[in-house]
């Protein structure tokens, strides 16, 4: 998958056509236990977005009990922009909360986008 063009997909659908957005991705020790973070400048609507490496995604896997998705990491990451204004401390039970939800919306787009493209290209027995 080349994640830069469903960066670019993405951008349309979330509507953030208009942000440069630079996509870096990052073996798990530059970003710590993560699998993707983003510094956002508003006033110039620029993107700095690190999403670990999928070949490096072992490290972090087990404490999210789940396996890595970088599409679903790059949707949560583009969420945070989307709702940034939904400001939370930097860590406790807000921040944990908020962090939930976009999980939870992230997944729910990349399965309906995944859904449509399923229904789009049938397969033939």
């Amino acid at each position: 998958m080349d994640l830069h063009e469903r960066l670019k997909y993405w951008q349309r659908v979330l509507r953030l056509q208009d942000w440069d957005i630079e996509l870096l991705q990052v073996k798990s020790r530059e970003i710590g236990d993560r699998w993707g973070q983003t510094q956002t400048s508003w006033p110039w609507r620029e993107i700095r977005m690190q999403i670990i490496d999928a070949d490096d995604s072992g490290a972090n896997s087990s404490q999210f009990g789940k396996p890595f998705d970088p599409e679903q990491t790059l949707v949560h990451e583009l969420l945070h922009t989307v709702l940034d204004h939904w400001q939370v401390p930097p860590s406790g039970i807000e921040h944990d909360e908020k962090e939930a939800v976009l999980n939870r919306l992230s997944q729910t787009l990349l399965n309906l986008d995944r859904q449509s493209q399923a229904d789009s290209y049938p397969l033939h027995g």
